[in-house]
């Protein structure tokens, strides 16, 4: 899939623009845009594993993110 493509359907839905306020729905579009790639859509899935109950939402959470994700080390 296009990894910029689905990030950019996450942060449409993130933050409501042009749709409504989805944050469960942009949770799975950053988890697709993670697993096609996206390092950016990564640190978006961090920023939703902070707030209280989005991630535990998500069929399978984020247990699949690579360890440098939790560890800061996530490169260019």
């Amino acid at each position: 899939g296009d990894a910029i493509g689905m990030l950019r359907l996450g942060h449409r839905l993130y933050y409501g623009r042009g749709v409504e306020c989805d944050r469960v729905q942009a949770a799975m579009w950053y988890q697709r845009a993670a697993n096609s790639g996206s390092d950016a859509a990564m640190l978006c899935l961090a920023r939703l594993a902070e707030e209280e109950g989005v991630t535990e939402r998500l069929q399978g959470g984020i247990a699949g993110m690579p360890q440098t994700v939790s560890t800061g080390e996530i490169g260019g």
